[in-house]
């Protein structure tokens, strides 16, 4: 299979998004990727086109790997469908005044949102056989409405929502048409609402698995979670209703700082190291690119928790990694003398001409250290 790849971008081939999409002539037996550089996108119009073979996708993605560098926006619906077979998004943003759509007819197709941040009123997905969600950030704009939210025709369709973090103002997931064989594990489900908050909404045609997520809604008087049409409005109670619903927790996640937009969580935050085991499941690094599980146990989240690095020995170098796809600076620390005798391992989506040294009195020289 060949692999054809669009580059999109000031000075590439194509300037915009909607150039590089307009052009793509795909054929069966290719796959094709618009490798998208740092900047704003609109998208104009539904998305449509399709890869042809059973193999073949199209991946769109950010050349840097950080969701924050890349932004597709359309001014009220983004929406795509019709497709034949599989698209993947690879950390972008996904920015949509209204609503993002994301709907597919055929018995083919295969999606795959990853590393993402998906920033909208309405994120709402259905008749994909196949549609998962991992390691992305979901954030609600608007308090009327759900930011999850499952069409009525996805009913027998598979779905994996795998270690996310999906932060609004209101409402958090409306499951109309979610059946057993739709998992949501490893996610936080935060809102900030200040009256009655309905966290799931899933009626009675609708029995979707929930394992090890975490709710949180600390302004709201009372919480609502339903399952297969009665309401709870406890989490103990709701898990009692079901097999399908096991070892989800309430508490704060402690996100470094939500209202910009960082939610990597901090010490002693409800999300660390009470996860589900994700591994076989494709869910091997966190949004960051930092392996799975840090510790023993998963986290909960789009983000594992990554304390400091330290290694024993002088002297001691710190390095601080910035941006806003980080979160909050995070300080890797690399102690030791000699040839390489200590290693730090930073993650994939970081960028290594862009690290600074902390602490410039140290000589830097392959002899005292390694950055890998």
């Amino acid at each position: 299979m060949a692999i054809i790849t669009y580059e999109v971008g000031a000075g590439q081939t194509y300037t915009t998004f909607m150039a590089a999409y307009n052009a793509l002539s795909m054929t069966s037996g290719n796959s094709y990727v618009l490798n998208i550089h740092a900047g704003t996108y609109p998208i104009t119009t539904e998305l449509t086109k399709s890869p042809v073979g059973n193999a073949d996708r199209l991946t769109i993605q950010s050349d840097s790997g950080n969701y924050a560098d890349v932004e597709l926006t359309h001014s009220s619906t983004l929406a795509y469908g019709g497709i034949l077979h599989g698209w993947i998004w690879k950390n972008v943003s996904i920015i949509a005044t209204v609503a993002i759509y994301m709907q597919s007819v055929y018995a083919t197709s295969e999606h795959l949102i990853e590393g993402c941040l998906l920033k909208t009123r309405e994120f709402r997905f259905g008749g994909v056989p196949t549609f998962t969600v991992r390691n992305s950030i979901i954030v609600g704009t608007a308090s009327f409405s759900y930011p999850i939210r499952i069409s009525s025709n996805a009913t027998s369709k598979t779905v994996h929502f795998y270690n996310n973090t999906i932060y609004t103002t209101g409402n958090v997931a409306n499951l109309s048409a979610a059946g057993t064989t739709h998992e949501f594990h490893n996610n936080i489900f935060y809102s900030t609402q200040a009256s009655n908050t309905i966290l799931i909404a899933a009626p009675s045609s609708a029995t979707p698995k929930f394992n090890n997520n975490l709710f949180y809604a600390p302004n709201a008087p009372s919480i609502e979670l339903k399952y297969t049409g009665t309401t709870y409005t406890t989490l103990a109670t709701w898990e009692a209703a079901s097999s399908n619903i096991v070892d989800n927790v309430e508490g704060d996640p402690l996100f470094t700082d939500a209202g910009a937009e960082d939610f990597t969580i901090g010490t002693g935050s409800s999300a660390i190291d009470v996860g589900l085991d994700l591994s076989g499941s494709g869910v091997t690094e966190d949004l960051l690119g930092v392996a799975r599980p840090v510790n023993t146990i998963f986290d909960i989240g789009a983000y594992e928790f990554d304390a400091p690095i330290e290694q024993g020995g002088n002297p001691l170098l710190c390095w601080q990694l910035t941006g806003k796809y980080l979160g909050s600076n995070r300080l890797f620390q690399l102690n030791g003398a000699g040839s390489y005798p200590k290693q730090i391992r930073i993650p994939s989506t970081v960028d290594k001409a862009s690290l600074s040294l902390i602490d410039d009195s140290i000589e830097i020289s392959k002899d005292n250290y390694k950055i890998i």
